[in-house]
């Protein structure tokens, strides 16, 4: 079991590097849920976007 899970995290991990991942929602369309973790009322779709060479990650 744990040999899966740090499996799992090598995937995400190789995804996150190769991919760029964005809400179809803005912020202000988000209705959310305060509870101990922050969570979507109604879900969040995604979209998947390949990283060009030299992208990086900009925090807001």
């Amino acid at each position: 079991q744990r040999f899966a899970l740090m499996e799992e995290k090598c995937i995400l991990a190789l995804l996150m590097r190769n991919l760029k991942v964005k809400s179809k929602l803005r912020t202000d369309q988000m209705r959310v849920s305060a509870e101990l973790v922050i969570r979507p009322l109604f879900g969040n779709n995604i979209r998947f976007e390949p990283r060009k060479f030299g992208d990086y990650v900009q925090i807001e």
